[in-house]
């Protein structure tokens, strides 16, 4: 019988490290810990957010699954960092499983305050009346590899004054840039259009890469905006374009802390070639008191780049109901409840035929 090795560690350090205030600045071991990643090779991904409403969050995750990274040098300073912190943490979580060739690890540790009811009506981030506001957490296991550190920033606006995204102000800020850049040759702008009904059955035809909404019976969704496309012969000058328009969405978001929102910084133009394009800024343009009769409202804008084995493509789309990303989006003129019109020189794979 072969000897199994099995060791669990658990600890929870209870208390309130950083007393009643929240700290301006996230953990600086954490923050030194994902910069570290980075320079190891990992792709760490800086996600900020008030679409909560108790602060600006922020997150910084990788999938640590690159072969260029010395995984065993990296793990080793990952422990080491969260076995530092067992004790100024308001909690700490350490399991370990050693079964065969099966290595598992996690690692949560997290920051809070305590809170009285006058908080904790205003939060929904209440637990036993804590509020938390930095989290961390580690995860290995068959051949999977996560890490993530988030925290949160209160900003003193409180829930009621959040205001939905400002898509029309976004958009002028954004707008001039990429117009200069259709001047490139080989560059073209072409219109979107996908809508869904109530009723239409996704998963009988398998031709979407994305949902935002579980039962397709009951969902539906317009989404208009532009598809820009740049040839890929004009790499430098989409470079210089995407450093421009993560500048000033970054700058937009910042200077815009009541407003509803994602943002999501990558340091390069996302190359990624499963179909999905990645989103830079989400805008939540629904009203803080959502009334489903209120159509006026564009309830979600999206700013998403994808680069492709034809070129660069970029999204600026809204959304009004839920959106639905199309299979070969970047094909189709328009895409109607499955019924897909394909743009000029653009054929449809085997599969569609």
């Amino acid at each position: 019988m072969k000897k199994i090795l099995f060791l669990i560690f658990l600890t929870a350090f209870a208390g309130t490290a950083f007393g009643q205030q929240i700290p301006k600045e996230p953990n600086k071991q954490l923050r030194q810990l994902a910069k570290y990643l980075e320079e190891k090779g990992a792709e760490v991904r800086h996600q900020q957010t008030t679409m909560w409403g108790d602060g600006i969050s922020h997150t910084w995750s990788s999938d640590l699954h690159s072969g260029k990274i010395d995984m065993n040098l990296v793990f080793d300073s990952i422990c080491k960092t969260f076995n530092s912190l067992d004790k100024v943490a308001s909690e700490f979580y350490h399991y370990e499983c050693h079964a065969g060739k099966r290595d598992t690890t996690k690692y949560t540790l997290s920051f809070y305050r305590d809170a009285d009811k006058t908080d904790c009506l205003k939060s929904d981030t209440c637990d036993n009346y804590k509020i938390y506001y930095e989290t961390a957490h580690f995860s290995r296991y068959w051949g999977c590899r996560y890490f993530s550190h988030s925290f949160t920033t209160p900003t003193g606006i409180d829930w009621e004054d959040i205001h939905p995204f400002d898509t029309i102000s976004f958009k002028e800020q954004i707008q001039p840039i990429i117009d200069s850049f259709m001047a490139l040759k080989g560059a073209k702008a072409y219109p979107v259009y996908w809508r869904h009904e109530g009723g239409y059955d996704y998963k009988k035809y398998k031709d979407l890469i994305s949902w935002s909404y579980s039962d397709e019976q009951k969902s539906q969704g317009l989404t208009t905006g532009t598809h820009y496309f740049i040839p890929l012969k004009h790499k430098e000058a989409v470079d210089a374009l995407y450093k421009q328009l993560d500048s000033l969405a970054y700058n937009y978001v910042n200077n815009h802390p009541q407003q509803k929102y994602t943002y999501t910084f990558t340091k390069k133009f996302p190359g990624i070639h499963t179909g999905y394009p990645t989103t830079i800024v989400e805008g939540n343009c629904r009203p803080y008191a959502y009334i489903e009769e209120e159509d006026n409202y564009d309830h979600e804008y999206n700013l998403r780049f994808l680069q492709f084995e034809d070129g660069y493509h970029i999204l600026s789309i809204t959304t009004k109901g839920d959106i639905w990303i199309p299979y070969e989006w970047y094909k189709l003129k328009s895409w109607v409840n499955g019924e897909r019109v394909y743009l000029k020189g653009m054929k449809p794979k085997p599969r569609d035929l």
